[in-house]
């Protein structure tokens, strides 16, 4: 198993009969006690990165003896199928993260959990599930996403990580609400669900596969979600978001709990709902300190909601995470600095670097006070973009949809124009006069 470092550690579980607990750990000894119910708890106090340690939980019933216990960085990594997506459904464009010799790494723990949807919250996890270690059987297995972050976090930080996947295909965000968040964003909003189909049913994939999490000690979420969202509720995405969020900070007694938010992927049932979607998750990342986003805005499959290339969206998720929550020396995402809304019906936008304009004025619409047009131009020089027309401008949004053609669909990147040397795109943003 992988523990969380710099953290005191709840170490929790069912002992019948027992009256005393202790856990032996790293030669020391460490007491706990046992409740009514025969819930038993200990308390581990910090401890830097390291391991494989010996874990001997010791009772006046029993003990039993857990191996192979690390300490390093704890994510839940969780969502819907686009994070369910295993390496081995990628297909070849993924394989080689598992078809060679080099993926068997113990420091790389993973902890895959059975659905099981749950009426009421549930303690128990469903099946036999258990911690393993990276190796070309084990990650063919599990979430694309979740191990390619987790991988790109351990060679950087040079420590073991552990991800829990906790995810169900098609699910809506509220179906990782406890009934009382879920009482409580019902006051906003109502969610659009479907009480015959698990996953459209809020609350019960909080029951069985989060509430059984609660009191863990981890760092943080990598959080792929929002495709069910997309059918009525898009506009208060922001809302559920958010008291997911502070949902997780609460149960796992951690208010520094960070979340690593995937934007959705380029698809062509519902752009501009997914669009929507995108820019509530770029709002509460820009009042939320804790939230990083992973820029997805020129990947995907056109006519597949699930691409199968995950790992630039992976990477980029691993290098947001890096760069804000463990000041590592990332190059930051290009952004808006200023803006100004001319005379001469043009637009000018101050980037935070110079960038390459590469297909012309995709992803750009301007509204005119009736309706959005993309007659216009655009260009650019350095860190400077201008957009010229010939009637007034009221506001521009841009990355939202796209006229599509059949080069655009062939290649989604091309829904978008403005990028930086790395090939980062500018992200989705609207602006008024």
């Amino acid at each position: 198993m992988c523990l969380q470092r710099d953290s005191v550690n709840h170490i929790y579980g069912f002992a019948n009969f027992a009256s005393k607990v202790a856990i032996k750990i790293n030669n020391k000894i460490y007491y706990g006690y046992v409740d009514e119910n025969y819930c038993f708890h200990v308390y581990l106090p910090m401890f830097n990165a390291g391991g494989p340690y010996k874990m001997e939980i010791i009772t006046d019933v029993g003990r039993k003896i857990i191996n192979d216990v690390y300490i390093g960085e704890v994510y839940l990594c969780a969502g819907q199928s686009n994070m369910e997506m295993t390496l081995s459904q990628c297909g070849e464009i993924m394989a080689n993260y598992y078809n060679n010799s080099n993926v068997n790494n113990d420091k790389i723990r993973l902890l895959k959990m059975d659905y099981n949807p749950q009426y009421i919250p549930t303690s128990s996890f469903k099946g036999n599930i258990n911690w393993l270690g990276a190796n070309q059987y084990s990650v063919k297995s599990f979430s694309a996403v979740a191990y390619v972050f987790g991988k790109q976090l351990q060679e950087k930080l040079d420590c073991p990580v552990g991800l829990i996947l906790s995810c169900k295909s098609g699910s809506i965000l509220e179906h990782w609400l406890s009934e009382k968040t879920y009482e409580d964003i019902c006051e906003i909003y109502y969610p659009v669900t479907n009480t015959s189909t698990n996953q459209l049913t809020p609350c019960l994939g909080y029951n069985g596969m989060f509430y059984p999490l609660k009191g863990y000690t981890m760092r943080g979420a990598i959080w792929y979600q929002g495709c069910a969202n997309a059918y009525g509720t898009e506009n208060y995405y922001l809302f559920g978001l958010q008291a997911l969020v502070n949902q997780c900070r609460e149960d796992f007694n951690n208010e520094n709990f960070t979340f690593t938010v995937c934007q959705l992927a380029r698809y062509q049932e519902n752009p501009l709902a997914y669009s929507i979607i995108n820019e509530n998750i770029n709002s509460l990342a820009k009042i939320d300190e804790k939230i990083a986003v992973a820029r997805n805005l020129d990947l995907g499959e056109w006519y597949d909601i699930h691409p199968k290339e995950k790992s630039t969206l992976a990477i980029r998720a691993a290098n947001e995470t890096l760069r804000l929550f463990y000041n590592e020396n990332i190059k930051a995402p290009i952004y808006i600095e200023s803006y100004a809304f001319n005379e001469d019906n043009s637009v000018s936008i101050v980037l935070s670097e110079d960038v390459i304009l590469k297909n012309n004025a995709n992803g750009f619409e301007i509204f005119d006070g009736k309706s959005f047009r993309t007659d216009m131009e655009v260009s650019s020089h350095k860190n400077i973009i201008t957009i010229k027309t010939t009637y007034p401008i009221r506001s521009i949004r841009y990355g939202y949809v796209c006229k599509m053609t059949d080069e655009i669909i062939q290649d989604v990147s091309k829904m978008v124009s403005v990028y930086d040397n790395s090939g980062m795109p500018l992200d989705l943003f609207q602006i008024t006069k």
